[in-house]
């Protein structure tokens, strides 16, 4: 009883947290919009964070995105409201993942470095400095390009960030890495933990729940997404082409995205597609196949876009829930409440988190 009112006592705060589009539609930031619902729940119980599984998506050749050179990744701000802004949780949020991987050394295993680009002059930007609201965002000429751009904005939904380090081969755009936080919508109390997320994603993560292998894990009930109900009319009534139904669109985000749905691009399965100057590729994601992660930061709660329709203090009416006894050789037809557990917010750095990084990144002396 005590935890059916905690999850209803929150009720309304995830209603207002449905995902939303990629910056410009552009793929590079797809799936990786993290929310605060559970929170309530979570301040009852506690998880450990033991998982092994990892899931990443910049090592295989035929990938656009890559492992960052020498494991160095460098940040700059816009300007100086997003330095005051946001430095202190990016801080905070590399701790999260220092205090697990440690420092870049050969004791512990891996070269990953993340730090604030060294400008030598007084203004220290990714632009230079602007004189008025109307004046372009011209690059600085000290920086050289392929930095991290931390954005501050009011153009997405929370966080988003680029996955893992984009060949210039690909993209030649000076700022093709960017990290987008909109101020509107940001839950202080968690904001660390959520740039830690999107942090995993600039190291080249991916989303656990999204390995093909997942239903063996976890169970994802599409029907449970907010706005399902209005992209299964629309689809319906309206198909950009005849082969085109709700369940494609629940399980290809590449086809659910041709009809502005993007929730399931953060869920699919599907290989997500990126397309630029003519050229096609996929996220080809590689991960543990003996190890899979529900403790991992880079996994889902779940209750994340949920349907305010729905009784979501019921595993039946929310998006994901983790099988009772896993991996399951032959998933359930159907989620019950015996058969099924919650997946609680992640707030630090799992086993397996860790190991990914070591995996991406090996100490090379």
């Amino acid at each position: 009883m005590q935890l059916r009112l905690l999850l209803l006592a929150f009720l309304g705060f995830v209603f207002n947290v449905g995902a939303c589009p990629p910056p410009l539609n552009n793929w590079r930031f797809v799936g990786n919009e993290t929310h605060d619902s559970g929170t309530l729940v979570q301040d009852a119980l506690s998880s450990p964070t033991g998982g092994m599984g990892w899931a990443e998506a910049v090592s295989l050749s035929t990938n656009p995105h890559t492992t960052w050179p020498a494991g160095l990744v460098r940040y700059c701000y816009t300007n100086p409201s997003g330095r005051d802004a946001f430095a202190a949780p990016i801080d905070a949020a590399w701790k999260l993942w220092t205090d697990k991987i440690g420092q870049q050394s050969k004791k512990n295993g891996h070269q990953l470095q993340f730090m604030e680009f060294p400008f030598e002059n007084n203004w220290r930007y990714c632009y230079l400095e602007r004189k008025g609201e109307h004046d372009p965002w011209i690059w600085n000429p000290e920086v050289p390009g392929g930095e991290v751009v931390i954005v501050r904005t009011l153009e997405v939904g929370y966080l988003y960030a680029t996955v893992g380090y984009v060949l210039s081969t690909w993209d030649t755009d000076v700022a093709r890495h960017s990290l987008w936080i909109n101020m509107n919508n940001i839950n202080q109390r968690y904001i660390v933990k959520d740039i830690a997320h999107e942090l995993g994603h600039l190291f080249g993560l991916w989303h656990e729940h999204q390995r093909i292998d997942r239903d063996h894990y976890v169970h994802f009930e599409c029907k449970n997404l907010i706005d399902y109900d209005r992209f299964k009319k629309m689809v319906e009534e309206h198909p950009k082409d005849p082969s085109h139904n709700i369940d494609l669109l629940c399980n290809n985000g590449n086809v659910a995205t041709q009809y502005g749905w993007h929730d399931p691009s953060a869920f699919s399965k599907v290989y997500l597609e990126e397309e630029k100057n003519g050229r096609k590729e996929l996220f080809v994601v590689n991960y543990d196949k003996e190890h899979y992660d529900e403790d991992s930061i880079m996994h889902y709660d779940s209750w994340i876009a949920s349907s305010p329709k729905k009784d979501m203090s019921k595993k039946v009416d929310v998006p994901l829930v983790a099988w009772l006894k896993s991996p399951v050789e032959n998933p359930p037809d159907k989620v019950t409440e015996d058969n099924s557990f919650w997946i609680w917010q992640r707030l630090r750095i799992s086993d397996g988190d860790a190991r990914a990084i070591r995996y991406l990144y090996p100490w090379k002396g």
